[in-house]
């Protein structure tokens, strides 16, 4: 019986694990259902609260960048929660999402009691470092504010259309 669950318990963590690499959900409703369908989610396991807005011509893009999109807000959300931990119940999260005609903009700004005031100044700022470089690397920029309670990123990135509409 020991042994059954544990199997159990296993596969529910490989599924996660793979779940967590690259969403089913994105491949099956796209990047902002998948996303709505994710903050539900946190919402339900962890009390968070969040709002996520959408301005401009919402469209289908490169596979490569919709990952890129939806794996940026998850690990600045899940680093925001981890160094808010204490208060992560009142953790409250804004996400806009701009599609313009030549780029994708977007915001998270998290009202956190422990603000980042500088990318380097946390062990956990690998993630969040990782996806500077990787928004540099595609053309488009990553700035870090510390705004009074909480902190704002904001990530523009170049937009290459999908020939999927």
């Amino acid at each position: 019986e020991k042994l059954k669950t544990a199997s159990i318990n296993t596969f529910h963590k490989i599924r996660t694990y793979i779940a967590d690499l690259r969403p089913m959900s994105l491949d099956e409703l796209g990047l902002i259902p998948a996303l709505r369908k994710y903050l539900t989610m946190l919402n339900e396991q962890t009390g968070v609260q969040s709002n996520l807005s959408i301005s401009g011509n919402e469209r289908k893009l490169e596979e490569f960048l919709e990952v890129f999109v939806f794996r940026s807000v998850q690990e600045i959300i899940t680093e925001s929660i981890k160094r808010n931990q204490d208060t992560s119940s009142t953790l409250n999260f804004e996400i806009e999402i701009q599609f313009e005609t030549d780029q994708i903009s977007y915001g998270i700004q998290d009202n956190g009691k422990n603000p980042i005031t500088n990318i380097t100044d946390i062990e956990e700022g690998v993630g969040l470092m990782t996806i500077k470089q990787r928004a540099e690397l595609l053309g488009g920029s990553f700035t870090l504010t510390p705004s009074g309670e909480g902190t704002q990123i904001k990530i523009n990135v170049p937009l290459i259309i999908s020939a999927v509409n």
